[in-house]
């Protein structure tokens, strides 16, 4: 097992388990359906892993080109959300931006990982 696929592991697990004690404690400033927000990023990181594994072009454009599909399946998330729950949404869009900001960082700290593996 290569060692970004332990780190993407153990930070999908890290999320998922600080996800599900939170979505266990009564507090207003996390939304009911964390653990849902959670699973729709960590299943969109999951893709676009992939779909950039197997993409030709050159590096910049992969991630430039998984950025703009992560942003437009995102907001198509919120709108389904909204459209099929209608609750408590400017709680939901907040908890939606810090983990989508949780992934963005993260995979930020990976591209670095690797130019400096380059260098």
């Amino acid at each position: 097992m290569s060692k970004h696929l332990k780190l993407n592991l153990s930070f999908y697990c890290l999320l998922l388990t600080a996800a599900f004690i939170i979505n266990h404690l009564e507090n207003r400033l996390f939304h009911e359906h964390l653990l849902f927000i959670v699973s729709f990023n960590i299943i969109v990181d999951i893709i676009f892993r992939f779909i950039n594994s197997n993409l030709l072009s050159y590096g910049v454009e992969k991630i430039i080109t998984s950025t703009i599909f992560r942003i437009i399946f995102s907001l198509i998330f919120i709108f389904l959300y909204k459209y099929i729950f209608d609750q408590s949404i400017p709680i939901f869009i907040i908890n939606f931006l810090v983990v989508y900001l949780l992934f963005i960082i993260f995979e930020i700290t990976i591209l670095l990982l690797n130019l400096r593996h380059i260098k």
